[in-house]
């Protein structure tokens, strides 16, 4: 359909909807008072989605955040506020079946029809938990249900991933947390894994890889602790029955200073009296 030129102001209450405006200067103008879209009802509209609503208009740069296929936002659809009230509240979105996408790591392959969908893991972790990021670069694509799963897993490991399944709108970015089981019984060494998106039948999206490293456990230097060496005191016993020495040689003491003490006297008082006899001269 070309675009619409409405004039005048006398064109009123007109309902246009589910019409397909591309390659126009101007998709519409309208300078009277009409509904661009009419109530949402089920049924497969001009570009293949769920929902009779609006109109697809190729210049419509807002976003599907519901994943219903019909704009949520920049609303109304005014062609570029040419169209003079109200516009266009339920702009469809052009619908495309994701068959193949490619990875950011450069594998897989773009399909025509299809959205470009990045499935981004770390390089390497060394943690049995760790993210994966899935990317929906189309602006107007709603991808269904995608799925994360790990391909050339060890047999010894198994995993989780919530959520288990995710549909990421037009321009999201979704993320998966993984939880690896059993990464204790595993032998120290690299382990490249390649973390895929499918849809429910396994039809591969896109993928990534990344590198599970299990490092050589670390020597533990344990360290030589000597036993402490608590020194004996040896307590030494008096003999019995020893002679008493050491009493004999204090009395000895004693008395020799009494001696002493004695003499002192005498000669102090023989001094005394020579002294008394040269006075009495």
């Amino acid at each position: 359909l070309s675009g619409i030129n409405i004039t005048t102001n006398d064109s009123i209450n007109n309902s246009i909807y589910n019409n397909y405006f591309s390659n126009n200067g101007v998709n519409a103008y309208d300078l009277g008072n009409n509904s661009w879209n009419t109530t949402k009802q089920a049924g497969t509209n001009i570009v293949g989605g769920p929902f009779i609503a609006g109109n697809y208009w190729d210049d419509y740069n807002g976003t599907d955040t519901n994943h219903d296929y019909i704009g949520d936002t920049y609303l109304p659809y005014n062609s570029s506020q040419n169209i003079s009230i109200g516009g266009d509240y339920l702009p469809l979105i052009l619908y495309v079946a994701p068959t193949q996408a490619k990875s950011e790591s450069g594998g897989g392959a773009t399909a025509p029809t299809g959205p470009t969908f990045y499935v981004i893991s770390p390089s390497n972790t060394t943690s049995p938990e760790f993210e994966v990021e899935a990317k929906n670069f189309d602006t107007h694509i709603c991808i269904k249900n995608v799925y994360i799963r790990i391909e050339n897993l060890p047999n010894d490991l198994s995993y989780s991933v919530v959520p288990s399944a995710k549909s990421i709108g037009p321009g999201e970015n979704v993320t998966y947390s993984i939880h690896l089981k059993g990464i204790s019984s595993l032998t120290p060494g690299n382990y490249p894994l390649t973390i895929v998106g499918t849809n429910s039948n396994r039809t591969v999206y896109a993928s990534d890889t990344t590198t599970l490293i299990i490092p050589a456990p670390k020597e533990v230097k344990q360290k030589l602790i000597l036993p402490q060496v608590v020194p004996k005191v040896q307590e030494i016993a008096p003999k019995k029955n020893a002679f008493p020495w050491n009493l004999i040689l204090f009395a000895a003491g004693l008395v020799v200073l009494l001696v002493l003490l004695l003499y002192s006297e005498i000669h102090l008082e023989n001094k005394n009296q020579t002294l008394s006899t040269n006075l009495s001269i």
